[in-house]
């Protein structure tokens, strides 16, 4: 058997699954965990029982048996929890809970579960009343029995107390007379309930069932206030809920399917349900009552059968055989019957039927036995000897009327439209043929059955086979939205509209749907009627013409004649003329000159004028001869239909722009005559350009020139004016287009010099060419070349080529003089090659290896140079000559070295430096580091190497490197490092003797704070009491005493903060009204005590207070004033001096002096004075002597604050220390404020709770005491883990705080902080948790907050800083 403890209770605690753990006899809860106590929304279980707190019962529950539990056996319970709304299981099992036995329950919430389970059953009950409320309506015997089964299942569905079906007109009247009801069993008397819906409710529920939605009120006494008298009326009655449907049937409201008092729960789908129903059992309603009104009516049946105009009979069967026949006289005629003869009409019709029609006939008829059927045929029939068979068409249908089978038959003569087929078939062959021969379209149009037929030629047969247009169409015109698009819809519903009316012809055009694949198609069609006997429109022939062509050449001219009288930016202006017509249509121009002086009535005079505005006569006769209207026919004629002309126009005096004229010859396709479309852009600045161009090309170019990839054709652009006459005379060639390779030959024989002329022919190749071009973006060839004429003078050329664009069908050419250019490089390359000898003796003088490194990747390092140095540092000797210096370059050692830049490396540095390679090959500079070199000789030597990045060629990474020996340096380097490593030994041995030293000061601190607590913490208690003054006397000294025991502990802490630079400062205001009541509670009583007159000399600024740390600064004036009382003779004085003054920079700067009358110091002694644990050992002082480290510490805390002390002491007339310094300051009336928000509060919150976790007896009692004088409650543990179960049992929130000791047996403080932290409970994450401990150190508060502590307290405890750092945690906690 499982036993739990306050572990188990803790991993309880942190489950997600509710745990609640009872005593088995008394039903007391004993444990509950956190999820437990969240389901139940319960904060304190302690002393309730399960079935008190959980399920809000005052008895144990019925269903929990506890004598039914025995070890080791599981029992599970399912049960609704009322309190919680909840579905729940339970898993009971037998435990030891705190020596007992105990219940465990582990709660599993399975109301989800629940739910679904429950949904899917009323589904299921839901369906099932569905299907066989259908079943029952649609089935066999009279409807009243069916009604009286539907209502039962229904109401035994709802557990309901009546459910009822009454007939409601569409006005709001129903007949109680024609209602069908059903109570259920424990209804003893009908008269409880009212019989059938209540007329006065009716109008009430009419505006939701007009909406066809179903009234559900579960509960009356909500309607109350808002529908009083339907409330009244359902009380009455004993109604306290009720559902009500209408009931439809072909749209018509016809009556109500009620529930009165369900008790299944009436929430969701219930109204979709009982309309279904309303819907299956108003149909059976209406289906019966139309059967019966057949029946009941036969005698007016029988007379509008004979008053209708067409061949009527209805024939009544019954088990298949006829029981009654009605046939209509017009019947009888159609089928050439006398009234003698009516009495037998079947037979004689069958008579007169062909053997074929009469089989059909047949079975037709034996179909029609099945109600609900049916059929329709054609047939023929001669109705005597003398005529001629007619074409008759009969309709039928049976529907079911009660047992019986009713038969209607129609019959309707098709002869004259039979006939009317036959000839439209005639007139169709006589289309076809002609659309045939036409290219044509045909199809007839069915008025009366909206149905087009397609002829089968070949133009119809095409649009079948591309459109999927079948033969017949029915469904006119609907149906032609699959094919017709639907921009041409409206129109060619308009024309079948027309049709229909009777129209005798009628035109349209339409657009076929877009097919991928399929271009554009349009028709045109045209429609003829054709009429039968009496002038009704019977036939229309439509012819279908493509148009496709037609359209597409009008719409091309829209978009050019658009596009064309669009004007541009750059458009003068733009004119429309009629060529074919001698006519000016239309114009627009930017220039008011212009289109005044070019609107005229005809062509020819708009052309005459248009000539007078060019300014050069011979552009103008030019313009005359070609642009004249006659010239323009012929050029359309001629297909010329595209012309231009450049001249300059006048617009006035001051304006003669550049223009360049358009004319474009269109033809338009309605009238077929030829119009022309003129307009001007302005190139004045495109002419300025190009003449610009020439000007510039002349001074630094040849020739421009383009050359045409595909035709190999060479265009020249321009040709300088500077080149000789020859070359113009040969090259200018309009229109300036020769064979490339003309061009090449030309060149080679005219002015290529002969060394270069197989250089040229192979460079200059197309291909060539065109392979260098998708390289890179340019390419050039360079060419020495007889320009000037001389055969003896050569000049240089380049020939640069470049794509003209994208296409890369184009390539621009531009051959430059790049004479002078060589020229100076031909100079400077000379020079440069003279400097390379002097730079390569400068670098052979130098001290340190020079070479060149190329690396064509990350991992091979090819050597291009090495100076004289780098030869004497492989170990060789160089040789004077520059001869013999050239003969060594090939010596083996420096082949191994060029060969391999590595070969020279010692085995054991090579990877390193490779790495170093590898790494630095994309850098700008990198550093191998030191290495060692084998020598030629054996020897090693050390070297550095630095390399630096110098260019980047095809080829490789250069860089320049500089190999430095360093073999003093690396000896230096190894020196130092063996002194470092012994500095560090030295080091690790201080550390370790400085840790050693603070763990006996932490240890000490610890052991001396301890008691020193208990006997400063009852020596606060005692003196609260009432006792002898001389006895108050003595617990004064007492606590003097003890107090300057503390104050030697602290001087030791802070020293070790000040060594380790640990001391923060926390600037507050510090007022000296708050100084003058430090020094009378402090300083006075001890001048009192000695006689020592003690002087105040104080002048403050009253309207600025400076920003110091008060406690820091308190503890310098005490150490200064109480060294000064200590070492002051009785009589004595000492004075205590204060100055204020603002400085520029708005800081307070302060001057303070410490002065006695004392014994004074020696000069030896003031050269120690600051120094730790330095004291003047005196026979003239009797003093308690302190630490020596008071003024030390005072140094360090002045120094902290940028402040500066200067001493001045003569022995036996007294010191003087005088302190200056700067600090921020607030003015008063911030002060102000900042001392109302910080004031403290006198006494802790009314009974809040503090957990003490401290071992010491005394300590518990002091802070005990301390805190409940001021309103707290404090439990105490002994040790860690007391404390943890204290707080892990304790009600949710308990505690408002935690006082930790840190040395504590069993559990200590620091590691009994991280278990509550880790606690499954919200609280134990937020109660404050302060370390209250004599352990003081730095690391010893670092250790507490990084436990998880908040805070921490040092023993000896101050009571007031006590009860102030405990408020203050706790308010904050509340807030």
């Amino acid at each position: 058997m499982e036993e739990f403890d306050i572990s188990s209770k803790v991993i309880l605690d942190e489950l997600d699954m509710p745990v609640l753990i009872t005593d088995i006899d008394t039903f007391e809860i004993l444990f509950m965990n956190r999820a437990c106590m969240k389901l139940n929304k319960v904060e304190n279980y302690y002393g309730k029982t399960c079935h008190e707190l959980l399920e809000g019962q005052s008895v144990p529950c019925s269903f929990c048996k506890n004598s039914g539990l025995f070890e080791g056996r599981t029992r599970q319970l399912e049960q609704y929890n009322v309190k919680l709304g909840k579905n729940l299981r339970c898993i009971d099992n037998i435990v030891v809970f705190s020596g007992h036995h105990a219940k465990i329950t582990w709660i599993l919430d399975i109301t989800e579960q629940v739910k679904r389970e429950t949904e899917l059953k009323a589904i299921l009950a839901t369906e099932r009343l569905v299907i066989l409320t259908i079943q029952t309506v649609c089935g066999t015997g009279t409807i009243g029995d069916r009604l009286d089964r539907c209502l039962k299942l229904c109401g035994e569905y709802y557990d309901a107390d009546r459910c009822y079906i009454c007939p409601v007109s569409e006005d709001g009247t129903n007949d109680t007379h024609g209602t069908y009801e059903w109570y259920s069993p424990a209804i003893r008397s009908k008269d409880g309930l009212c019989h059938g819906a209540d007329i006065r409710l009716i109008d009430n529920w009419m505006p939701g069932f007009k909406k066809k939605k179903a009234l559900v009120v579960s509960d009356v006494r909500k309607i109350q206030k808002n529908k009083p008298e339907e409330y009244s009326i359902m009380t009455a009655n004993g109604i306290g809920s009720y559902i009500v449907a209408p009931m439809y049937c072909d749209g018509r409201l016809i009556g109500l399917f009620g529930v009165d008092n369900p008790r299944r729960n009436i929430i969701g789908k219930t109204a979709d349900l009982l309309l279904s129903l309303a819907y299956a059992a108003g149909n059976s309603i209406e289906r019966w009552n139309n059967e019966q009104e057949i029946l009941n009516h036969r005698d007016e049946l029988e007379q509008v059968i004979n008053n209708i105009p067409v061949g009527v009979s209805m024939i009544r069967v019954r088990d298949g055989k006829a029981v009654s026949k009605i046939i209509n006289p017009l019947l009888r005629e159609q089928y050439g019957i006398s009234d003698l003869q009516s009495g037998d009409t079947d037979n004689i019709a069958m008579s007169r039927l062909s053997g074929y029609d009469k089989v059909n006939m047949m079975k037709k008829m034996r179909s029609l036995l099945i109600p609900g059927t049916e059929v329709s045929y054609d047939f023929h029939y001669r109705r005597n000897e003398n005529e001629l068979p007619r074409s008759y068409q009969m309709r039928a249908r049976s529907v079911k009327a009660g047992d019986e089978t009713l038969l209607f038959s129609c019959l309707m003569d098709r002869t004259q439209e039979r006939n009317a087929e036959v000839m439209s078939a005639k007139n169709q062959k006589i289309y076809e043929v002609a659309a045939e021969l036409g290219h044509l379209k045909i199809w007839v149009y069915d008025v009366g059955r909206h149905r087009i037929t397609l002829s089968d030629n070949s133009a119809a047969v095409k649009d079948i086979e591309t459109y999927g247009i079948p033969i017949i169409l029915e469904n006119v015109p609907d149906s032609l939205e699959s094919f017709v698009d639907a921009e041409y819809m409206d129109e060619i519903r308009k024309m079948y509209k027309a049709l229909d009316d009777g129209v005798a012809s009628y035109e349209c055009e339409y657009r076929y749907k877009s097919k991928p694949g399929i271009p554009e198609h349009y028709e045109r069609i045209r429609c003829t009627m054709t009429y039968d006997d009496y002038g009704k429109p019977l036939l229309a022939y439509a012819v279908g013409i493509d148009i496709t062509t037609e359209h597409q050449e009008r719409e091309e001219y829209r978009r050019t004649v658009q596009t064309l009288m669009t004007t541009n930016p750059d458009s003068l202006g733009c004119f429309r003329i009629n060529l074919s017509r001698n006519t000016f249509v239309s114009g627009t121009s930017r220039v008011d000159f212009t289109y005044n002086y070019l609107t005229t009535e005809t062509a020819d005079e708009f052309f005459e004028r248009a000539a007078t505005l060019i300014t050069d006569d011979e552009i103008r006769k030019d313009y005359k001869r070609r642009f004249s209207r006659k010239a323009l026919l012929e050029s359309a004629k001629n297909g010329d239909t595209r012309l231009s002309v450049e001249y300059r126009s006048r617009h006035n005096e001051e304006d003669k722009p550049w223009v360049r004229a358009y004319f474009s010859l269109i033809k338009n396709p309605d009238s077929g005559d030829i119009e022309c479309f003129t307009y001007a852009n302005d190139i004045t600045h495109q002419v300025l350009r190009d003449s610009i161009f020439k000007i510039i090309s002349d001074q630094e170019y040849d020739y421009v020139a383009l050359l045409h990839v595909k035709s190999q054709r060479f265009e020249f652009v321009h040709l300088s004016s500077n080149l000789l006459d020859k070359y113009h005379r040969s090259l200018r060639n309009p229109p300036d287009l020769f064979r490339y390779e003309d061009i090449r030959q030309f060149a080679i024989g005219s002015f290529i010099a002969d060394e270069d002329r197989d250089i040229y022919l192979k460079e200059s190749t197309i291909s060539n060419i065109v392979l260098n071009l998708e390289k890179k973006k340019s390419f050039d060839i360079n060419l020495r070349g007889h320009y000037t004429g001389h055969p003896n003078e050569f000049m240089y050329r380049k020939i640069e080529h470049y794509y003209l664009d994208d296409e890369k069908d184009t390539i621009l050419l531009f051959q430059l003089d790049v004479t002078e250019t060589v020229v100076m490089q031909q100079k400077e390359a000379a020079m440069i090659k003279v400097e390379a000898e002097h730079v390569k003796d400068i670098i052979d003088s130098m001290g340190m290896g020079v070479a060149v490194h190329r690396m064509p990747d990350e991992n091979h390092v090819d050597v291009e140079f090495v100076n004289d140095r780098m030869l004497r540092i492989f170990g060789l000797k160089t040789p004077s000559s520059p001869e013999a210096r050239r003969k060594m370059q090939n010596a083996p050692a420096v082949i191994r070295y060029t060969s391999d830049a590595f070969g020279s490396i010692h085995p054991d540095d090579a990877e390193r430096v490779k790495k170093a390679y590898h790494d630095g090959f994309n850098s700008l500079k990198f550093s191998c580091g030191n290495y060692r070199i084998v020598q030629t000789d054996g020897n090693i030597i050390w070297v550095n190497t630095e390399c630096t990045l110098r260019e980047i060629r095809p080829d490789g990474h250069i860089f320049y490197s500089t190999y430095r020996v360093v073999d003093h340096e690396v000896e230096l380097e190894n020196s130092l490092k063996k002194q470092l490593d012994k500095e560090k030994l030295l080091r690790v041995a201080a550390d370790s003797a400085n840790a050693a030293k603070s763990d006996f000061l932490s240890r000490m601190s610890h052991d001396i704070r301890t008691p020193l607590n208990g006997i400063i913490g009852m020596t606060y208690l005692t003196q609260e009491m009432d006792l002898p003054e001389e006895a108050r006397d003595n617990l004064r000294k007492i606590d003097l005493s003890s107090k300057f025991l503390l104050s030697l502990i602290n001087e030791v802490l802070d020293m070790t903060k000040a060594e380790s630079g640990k001391i923060e400062l926390r600037p507050e205001p510090y007022r000296i009204q708050d100084f003058q009541a430090y020094l009378s509670s402090v300083i006075l009583p001890l001048c009192k005590e000695k006689n020592i007159r003690f002087v105040l000399d104080v002048e403050p600024l009253t309207d600025y207070i400076p920003m110091m740390d008060s406690l820091r600064l308190n503890q310098v004036f005490f150490n200064l004033l109480s060294n000064a009382v200590k070492f002051t003779p009785e009589g004595g004085s000492v004075t205590f001096r204060l100055r204020e003054h603002l400085t520029a920079q708005e800081r307070l700067a302060l001057e303070i002096t410490v002065a006695d009358t004392g014994i004074g110091m020696s000069e030896d002694f003031q050269k120690h004075l600051f120094e730790p644990f330095t004291q003047e050992m005196r026979d003239d002082s009797s003093e308690m002597r302190g630490t020596g480290l008071g003024l030390a510490i005072v140094k360090k805390l002045l120094d902290l604050m940028d402040c500066s002390v200067n001493v001045k002491s003569y022995l036996g007339k007294g010191t003087s220390f005088a302190i200056t310094g700067e600090f921020d300051c607030i003015t008063s009336q911030e002060a102000v404020s900042v001392s109302l928000n910080n004031a403290p509060s006198s006494s802790l919150p009314e009974n809040c709770h503090v957990l003490l976790c401290e071992d010491h007896p005394l300590n518990q009692e002091i802070v005990k005491r301390l805190l409940t004088e001021n309103n707290a409650l404090v439990n105490i543990a002994e040790d860690g883990r007391r404390g943890l179960n204290e707080f892990a049992t304790s009600p949710y929130g308990f505690y408002d705080i935690v006082l930790m000791d840190v040395r504590m047996p069993i559990m200590d403080g620091i590691e009994a902080t991280r278990h509550i932290r880790r606690l499954n409970r919200d609280d134990a994450r937020t109660v404050p948790i302060i370390a209250m401990t004599a352990d003081a150190f730095d690391e010893d508060v670092r250790k507490c907050l990084d436990a998880g502590m908040n805070g921490h307290i040092a023993k000896p405890i101050d009571p007031e800083s006590l009860c102030e750092t405990v408020r203050e945690y706790i308010m904050k906690r509340r807030t």
